[in-house]
């Protein structure tokens, strides 16, 4: 991510040059600036009335991203230093400045990623997601184009984790979470956990879900689900079981075992899943058959504990749908689909939202029609 776009060089909040464009999302601009009171750089993600409206819902959003990301201590996660508003209502949080590329960058450039390196870019996002469930923080949109791989002399794939900007934060008993539209459900569907998909309450397993895809497309070298087009993808999370990577991709020698591993993540129900990150950790360790000195103490031994204070619902799904059930002829639910327009891969970024006014039908589970509380459209 790189741009020769200069600005203006003016100072934000009183310290903060900014000095050129390193990338641009769906909330704004990132730039590379100058901490002039420090003399160090920084990212800046800078949200303006020219790149976006910035409404209420906007900079509450905005604002609680910063807020999450800051709260988050941890080596894996991208840290936040400073949050302001200039006087004419742009936004813009600061944050350390990682050099090095996106693992859907790694992915493009070399389609699949050796078991050994895929393993410990996963094991990295589970310390790093560890840390997050136990501030009671779940990811929501963890894909390729969130996790940087950022070059040290002592690890080539080291890794922080970003964009926390549609985190969902559970404390204290109560739920509060990134404001978007009525009736939205936010997200990258590609990675999207059925729940999630369904608008169902969300804890730590749909992170691990989100996990699950990410680990098979790095073990891969595909997509879980090739199918092209948003419906197709949204059934398939929905109802259809994923393909085993050993069959997919048997020239990349996976073993059966990690194999396993990825498919429970993968599993439709939330509690089919493993519990906590730290379970996928281990998880993985027995699979590899490797002791505890192989890889690094992620210091996973409270994290069960820590989230069982935080968890809201034990299972998101309580008799929904059955996955193997025929849809037979079911009437069209209707999802409407923003298109997120950062690069992912080969394949469309897409953000799903449940509206009133459709622009895509697509066949849901007759089970699910029934759970969902919203009016049906007479026909």
């Amino acid at each position: 991510m790189t741009s020769t776009e200069a600005f203006d060089r003016r100072l934000l909040g009183g310290r903060y040059r900014l000095e050129e464009k390193i990338g641009q999302g769906g909330m704004g601009l990132v730039v590379r600036a100058i901490d002039v009171v420090l003399s160090r750089e920084v990212a800046i993600k800078l949200l303006t009335e020219e790149t976006t409206t910035i409404d209420e819902e906007i900079a509450s959003r905005f604002l609680r991203e910063a807020q999450n990301t800051a709260r988050l201590a941890h080596e894996n996660i991208v840290s936040v230093y400073d949050f302001g508003r200039e006087p004419d209502g742009s936004l813009y949080f600061v944050m350390e400045l990682c050099r090095g590329e996106t693992l859907s960058s790694a992915l493009r450039r070399q389609t699949r990623l050796p078991v050994t390196e895929a393993v410990h870019v996963a094991t990295q996002i589970c310390a790093a997601l560890a840390v997050a469930h136990q501030h009671g923080v779940i990811h929501r949109d963890l894909k390729p184009a969130n996790v940087m791989l950022v070059p040290t002399p002592q690890d080539p794939l080291f890794v922080k984790v970003l964009d926390f900007g549609v985190a969902k934060s559970i404390q204290a008993g109560h739920e509060t979470t990134q404001l978007t539209r009525t009736g939205m459900i936010v997200g990258t569907v590609e990675y999207m956990a059925p729940e999630q998909i369904i608008g169902r309450p969300v804890d730590a397993r749909t992170d691990i879900y989100a996990l699950g895809v990410l680990l098979y497309r790095m073990l891969a070298g595909s997509p879980v689900f090739i199918e092209q087009g948003v419906p197709a993808i949204i059934h398939n999370h929905l109802n259809t079981e994923p393909e085993s990577i050993c069959k997919r991709a048997p020239e990349a020698n996976v073993p059966r075992s990690l194999d396993k591993v990825v498919q429970r993540c993968l599993a439709k129900r939330p509690e089919g899943r493993y519990a906590t990150m730290g379970d996928v950790t281990r998880a993985i360790r027995e699979a590899l058959d490797v002791g505890l000195a192989a890889l690094p103490d992620l210091g996973f031994e409270d994290d069960r504990e820590s989230w069982a204070k935080t968890e809201v619902a034990a299972s998101p799904f309580d008799d929904v749908y059955d996955p193997h059930a025929p849809t037979g002829e079911a009437p069209h639910d209707e999802i409407s689909v923003e298109i997120d327009l950062e690069d992912e891969l080969s394949s469309q970024e897409t953000r799903v939202a449940r509206r009133s006014a459709a622009t895509i039908d697509t066949p849901i589970p007759p089970a699910i029609q029934r759970s969902q509380k919203a009016p049906k459209t007479k026909r």
